[in-house]
Formats: structure tokens, C-alpha cells, sequence
């Protein structure tokens, strides 16, 4: 990196993220921080910052996500060497339509004309498998899914034109220590060998453990810094190739854990637009590979213990 403004008075990297106070968007914050970087997370006034507030003043919090002036103010003040964004809204049930199309199309529009409007270039942004079908061909299975793509498909105007250099990284299933979102693996944890009530179990799904998340969007920054020509204005995806059922989870988490399942197979219908087979990984980021395997991410996460509970939120 060059140019005094891209650099902290520490000498690390200076970047902007929206969605910080998500479980990726807080895994990477600490992540950067103990790289040495500062991230200006961009936040709502109702936002709960809890996870940051342990990291010191290498993080900066502002509440301007809804405010096209004071983003624009921030961009030009803090000059950032990458834009990160994470922030989405992905409830299962939408109460607020309203809501879910502000935050993940209104919101990004509005960072991105701020990124336009000051000159700020690098943009990695985080997409959903749940856009595409089997044959990776967009096909949103959801308002959530299809919001996203709405966003990815006003974004390319900006890509097109050379205002914004993109990168997009597709999300699998992300598990890890301290998730606390409502979904499968969660809620096996959480059971505690109570009852989990389950859908039939058909559904296939490629688990990334959170730390190869991390180092992904990582390296999509180093990328799109040191080597655009690789990867600006593209999609890849960030799965590990290997599809795993729920009877095939409950069946390796019984056999790391050493423990029994009391799996309710049923009891719950499938999701609407349920994806049974995801479409492949068949386009790795240059220079990065999932280095956890499913064991090995159980087995981590057993170790350090720090499921509980479940919220209300679905996420991929």
C-alpha cells in the first residue's frame, strides 16, 4: 500500500465495515485489529456494539448507515485502503418488508454512491449461495436472496464504468465458536442432548468453518490491493466442495462428541425455497483454500465450548 491516507498513525491498513457487529463482520474486526488495522464500522443507532467494545481504539464506531452526507464525510475522512460489507437483514419470516429492502439494497447503494462520490475504489462484498441454483445460475429462492442479487445487479453499473473495483465472495454455510444464529448447527450444539426438532434431513450443505471465512475476505483485500487484475469486478466462492447431509452431521457430531442425538427427523417442514443441493465452489478465490474439515471444526468448536442458545435470525 501507498498514500499517507490509506495507512493509520500505526502504520496498519485503514477500512470501513459495514455489518461489524455480525458474527463474520465482528470475526474479521478482531481479525485486523490484531493485525495491526483500524476498522471504522459503519453501524446503527440501535445497533449492539457489544462485541467491539474490547478492542480498544483500533476500532471506531459511526452511526451514519442511513445518512448519505455523513457517509460521504466518512469516506473522505478516512480514506480507506478497502470497504468491506456484511450488513444485511435475512429473517426467515419478513414482518418488514420495508426493512429487509433498506438494509440490503438501500444501505449498500448508499455506501457505494459515498465510495463513488470521494473516490474511494475497493469494494469486498459478501454474497449468499442462496442466489444461485445447483448449476450456479442466479435464482434467488427467497425475497432475502433475491434482495442481495438485487443489490449485486445496481453494483455492476459502478464496476462497469471503472468507478468501483469489486470483489464478491459467495458464503456457504459458516459455522464456528460463539455463533449464536439461528440455524442447524446451532441449534445441535444448543440441544445439549435434549430433543432437536429437524426438517426430513434431505438437504445438503457445504460447511466452512468460520476461520477459513476470515481468511478469505482477507485475502480478497490483499488481492484486490496488490493484484486487481486477478479479481476486481468478480465472483468467487468460498466453500469447501464437500456436501454434507443433516444425517450425515448428526451422525459426525455423535461420533466426535461421544454423545447421542435425540433427532426429531420431520418435525419441522423444510424452509420455503429450501436448496437441497447448493451450487459448487467451482471458482476459488486465487490464493486461498478451506484448510478445516468438518471433524476438525466440530472438534474445535467442542473444545472451546462457547455455544448457547439461538437467535431469532437466519443466516447462510
Amino acid at each position: 500500500l501507498s498514500g499517507a491516507g490509506l495507512m493509520s498513525a500505526a502504520g496498519g491498513m485503514k477500512v470501513i465495515m459495514t455489518g461489524a457487529t455480525g458474527y463474520i463482520g465482528a470475526q474479521l474486526t478482531r481479525r485486523l485489529v490484531g493485525d495491526g488495522h483500524v476498522v471504522h464500522a459503519v453501524v446503527r443507532e440501535s445497533s449492539d456494539t457489544t462485541k467491539l467494545r474490547n478492542l480498544g481504539d483500533h476500532v471506531h464506531l459511526h452511526a451514519v448507515a442511513a445518512d448519505q452526507s455523513q457517509l460521504c464525510a466518512l469516506m473522505a475522512d478516512v480514506r480507506p485502503a478497502v470497504v468491506y460489507h456484511f450488513a444485511g437483514y435475512g429473517a426467515a419470516l419478513h414482518s418488514d418488508i420495508g426493512e429487509l429492502i433498506d438494509a440490503n439494497i438501500g444501505a449498500g447503494l448508499r455506501l457505494i454512491e459515498a465510495m463513488a462520490r470521494t473516490g474511494v475504489r475497493r469494494f469486498v462484498n459478501a454474497s449468499s449461495y442462496w442466489q444461485f441454483d445447483s448449476e450456479g445460475e442466479v435464482a434467488p429462492n427467497g425475497l432475502y436472496a433475491a434482495s442481495k442479487q438485487a443489490f449485486r445487479e445496481h453494483l455492476a453499473s459502478y464496476e462497469e464504468d471503472g468507478t468501483l473495483e469489486t470483489v464478491h465472495l459467495i458464503l456457504y454455510s459458516i459455522y464456528g465458536p460463539g455463533d449464536r444464529r439461528r440455524k442447524l448447527m446451532t441449534d445441535l450444539f444448543a440441544a445439549r442432548g435434549g430433543p432437536l426438532e429437524l426438517t426430513g434431513g434431505d438437504q445438503y450443505l457445504d460447511y466452512v468453518y468460520i476461520d477459513d471465512v476470515i481468511d478469505a475476505f482477507s485475502c480478497a483485500a490483499t488481492q484486490l490491493i496488490e493484484r486487481p487484475e486477478d479479481v476486481r469486478n468478480q465472483m468467487f466462492t468460498v466453500g469447501t466442495g464437500k456436501l454434507t447431509t443433516a444425517h450425515q452431521l448428526i451422525a459426525l457430531f455423535e461420533e466426535v462428541s461421544g454423545g447421542a442425538v435425540d433427532a426429531r427427523w420431520g418435525a419441522r417442514p423444510y424452509l420455503p425455497g429450501q436448496i437441497f443441493e447448493p451450487m459448487r465452489p467451482d471458482k476459488p478465490l486465487p490464493g486461498w483454500h478451506s484448510s478445516v474439515d468438518l471433524r476438525a471444526g466440530l472438534e474445535k468448536i467442542i473444545q472451546i465450548d462457547q455455544y448457547s442458545g439461538s437467535a431469532r435470525v437466519v443466516e447462510n
